[in-house]
């Protein structure tokens, strides 16, 4: 066996040794000394290659653009290990439009040799210049009861911010006034957390009376804090879902199938005056594990601007490709644009787990539309997101007949193609 074993190694080692020479003596572009690999994935597309960012496409509701936001988030000039610019990275692959840096004040905080608070923030910045990334900058107040901890967003310098290692209440008080004075953003961080108990202290409750804090997360990390969902609906306050994130966010969240917590927020633009206006006004919904929470006119807004148009033959071949999981008739627009007997809607109804709808006439199967020109909508929201994929902005008319994924992504990738030329 290992005489085998030997012959097959030597086998090999001249089957490389072959090659090598067969290259040195072939052209300058292909030989021993350097080779380009295409297969990891350069050139290959999108659905092939490792370094594929995730596109997360949200429908506007009211006339306001939805973002996906993470603003609760640590780097290695706090007390995580991950650097600003891989941060600004991991965002960039898993479609997060905002990005808030809020490292601990006062501790713990590791000397990366800069007493500069502001360092985290100015390196995420510059990392996100080209990748179309909003940067906040922030901090986390980092304190014990009453205080708890409490986020602070669109601060200006933060060596304004500095607090003693063991600050009290008053102290707190001191900076939240300065944050106050620079129309900051103040939120209430995973109340469930250390003790699993979501009720909020005095303190915490007195500053969300006198109008300091705006916001409180539902969602931190793998934690779900369904107490938060009534704090935020008695005393008017936005709802976040936040990383929290120490380690890299692969490490937490699964991103094949789900995704990392976000608060989506329906802002007129990612200006700083526009995201706060957004806050401010409640339009935000904290969206994790295939949850979402929020205000409830807001949800049902954003789950009829979600509607999903499909034909009643696509149903089963969408099902076996797994692109329509949790989808039935109240999230999705069925077209019955074609006869089908009643014993086939049984059974695609029993596929999906849903009732057989009753069908007199073509049309549609589950509802009315919510919009006129619904099925138009859908398409154009499809387009746009198709055209993204150009990776530069189009300035110009674009005139659509019949439009859909196929024949959008091939234009996006001709002119793309034209581009790099």
């Amino acid at each position: 066996m290992k005489k085998t074993l030997a012959i097959i190694f030597a086998a090999a080692l001249y089957g490389i040794a072959a090659l090598a020479q067969d290259n040195a003596a072939g052209s300058a572009q292909d030989n021993v000394h350097y080779r380009w690999m295409d297969s990891y994935g350069m050139n290959l597309p999108n659905s092939r290659k490792a370094f594929n960012p995730r596109k997360i496409d949200l429908p506007q509701v009211n006339g306001f653009n939805a973002y996906t936001a993470d603003l609760h988030m640590h780097t290695i000039y706090s007390d995580a290990e991950v650097s600003p610019e891989m941060r600004v990275m991991e965002a960039y692959m898993e479609g997060v439009d905002i990005l808030a840096i809020t490292d601990h004040h006062p501790h713990p905080r590791r000397d990366r040799g800069s007493n500069d608070m502001n360092i985290a923030y100015d390196c995420a910045a510059k990392a996100a210049k080209n990748l179309d990334i909003k940067i906040i900058r922030g901090f986390e107040i980092t304190g014990s009861e009453p205080v708890g901890h409490i986020n602070v967003l669109f601060t200006g310098d933060l060596n304004k911010y500095i607090l003693d290692g063991r600050f009290g209440p008053e102290e707190c008080d001191r900076i939240l006034e300065i944050a106050r004075s620079e129309d900051a953003f103040i939120t209430t961080n995973h109340p469930g957390w250390p003790d699993q108990n979501s009720d909020l202290s005095d303190y915490i409750i007195g500053h969300i009376q006198d109008g300091t804090i705006g916001a409180i997360e539902v969602f931190n990390s793998k934690e779900f804090y369904p107490l938060a969902i009534d704090h935020a609906l008695r005393y008017k306050l936005a709802m976040f879902a936040c990383t929290d994130s120490h380690y890299p966010t692969y490490m937490y969240f699964d991103q094949q199938n789900n995704h990392r917590d976000m608060t989506i927020i329906f802002a007129k633009d990612k200006s700083d005056e526009a995201i706060k206006e957004a806050l401010r006004a409640r339009r935000t919904l904290a969206w994790a594990n295939n949850m979402v929470c929020g205000e409830e006119a807001l949800l049902t807004e954003f789950l009829k601007a979600s509607i999903q148009p499909v034909f009643v033959r696509e149903l089963e071949p969408l099902l076996k490709m797994n692109l329509i999981r949790g989808g039935d008739l109240t999230n999705a627009l069925v077209i019955y644009d074609k006869p089908v007997a009643h014993e086939e809607l049984q059974r695609l109804s029993d596929l999906l787990g849903q009732p057989c709808p009753q069908v007199d006439a073509l049309g549609y199967l589950n509802a009315d539309l919510r919009f006129e020109n619904e099925p138009a909508r859908h398409k154009l929201l499809d387009l746009i997101g198709d055209l993204s994929l150009v990776g530069r902005p189009i300035l110009g008319k674009v005139v659509a007949y019949h439009p859909g994924h196929s024949v959008n992504t091939a234009l996006s990738k001709h002119i793309r193609q034209t581009l790099c030329k």
